[in-house]
């Protein structure tokens, strides 16, 4: 046993040894990182209305949720579908965030939307025989003291609102029977709950 002893040691200390660095490396300083940037946190959508806000505007209970996500028009985008007892009242709701990495923030993409203007006359006129054939979208309407903008936007097929909030917007498109203006009171109350929670 004495006799291992020293070969032991031997055989410890060459393995140390071998695994420090050499004293003439060069060690690079740590880089001084800007001002650090914040967690992207996508939101769900799901989490911004309860079930009981969706009865107390469609008047019905919700059965489920339908939660999905994805990428919309280049946004990290959240979608929750909120069933009712009777399908046809279901309620739709998408958050749309900027991400960590865009190049262009979701407010781009308002202003782009929202505030490009109407198409010259000429345009305009070019189309004029098929307008019959094509439903007839009606431009948007700005909806007054909602988020940081709202507009209101519908066809006889379907309707939704959006409404701008800092770096996201939110659509909320729910069904059932109803003319728009009663489409737009439930979908103003239902994104006045959803704003509460961004």
């Amino acid at each position: 046993m004495p006799k291992l002893l020293p070969i032991t040691s031997s055989i410890i200390l060459i393995a140390l040894a071998g695994c420090s660095k050499p004293r003439d490396a060069e060690v690079a300083p740590a880089e001084a990182s800007a001002t650090p940037q914040p967690a992207f946190r996508q939101i769900d959508a799901c989490s911004l209305v309860t079930s009981a806000e969706i009865e107390s505007v469609q008047g019905e209970a919700v059965t489920g949720t339908t939660p999905s996500s994805g990428v919309l028009s280049g946004f990290p985008s959240t979608q929750c579908v909120f069933i009712t007892v009777t399908p046809v009242n279901s309620v739709s709701l998408v958050i749309t965030q900027t991400g960590a990495k865009a190049d262009r923030s979701v407010r781009d993409f308002w202003k782009e939307t929202f505030h490009r203007g109407e198409a010259p006359e000429k345009e305009a006129g070019e189309k004029k025989g098929g307008e019959e054939e094509e439903e007839k979208k009606s431009p948007p309407q700005q909806v007054s003291e909602l988020g940081d903008e709202a507009f209101w936007m519908g066809t006889q097929i379907s309707t939704a609102l959006y409404v701008l909030r800092g770096d996201s917007y939110i659509r909320i498109s729910l069904g059932g029977a109803g003319d728009h203006a009663a489409k737009l009171e439930k979908s103003r109350k239902l994104a006045e709950f959803a704003l509460k929670r961004l």
